[in-house]
């Protein structure tokens, strides 16, 4: 009967208490390294907390693209006034890509060749009003034949959208 308490006993060691003991340690091992805090950012639940707490924060600064987009324009205009050049055109943007943070707004002004290369300077100077992606000046055409008149500036100006 000793031997097979011997047994017996080895065998439950085996499949039951090793692995427990094992767990054991283990969570004792995992307790102190959640103490240091330099060692916080390896948890799972800190990092999923940490998410949380920046999407509600995220949230509450959160502007409405159009009311951006509107005191941009307005903005732009107004240095255009100022350098005798008119926004002769918005064109109806297509839907924005909802993945993208960038948002490009086409606009479309004339005026005299000085002017407009004075405004564009002036814009791409200003913070705040995104940067000028491409632009292109034009002459005025009408049924083919060149037009003494205003050129036609087309200027593709990229922003940033606050929050998605």
């Amino acid at each position: 009967m000793g031997v097979g308490s011997v047994l017996l006993l080895f065998i439950c060691y085996w499949f039951a208490f090793s692995k427990t003991i094992e767990a054991w340690q283990l969570n004792k091992q995992l307790t102190v390294q959640s103490m240091h805090p330099a060692e916080i950012v390896n948890q799972p639940s800190y990092i999923i907390r940490k998410g949380k707490n920046i999407k509600q924060t995220l949230n509450l600064y959160k502007i409405d693209t159009i009311e951006v987009r509107n005191n941009i324009l307005s903005r732009i205009a107004v240095i255009a006034e100022g350098e005798n050049i008119q926004l002769s055109e918005v064109p109806v943007q297509d839907v924005p890509d909802s993945s993208s943070f960038i948002m490009v707004q086409k606009l479309n002004f004339q005026g005299n060749y000085v002017s407009l290369l004075k405004f564009l300077d002036k814009v791409n100077q200003t913070a705040g009003v995104g940067i000028i992606r491409s632009m292109s000046i034009k002459s005025s055409k009408k049924n083919g034949e060149q037009k003494n008149g205003p050129l036609i500036c087309e200027a593709y100006f990229e922003m940033l959208k606050a929050t998605q």
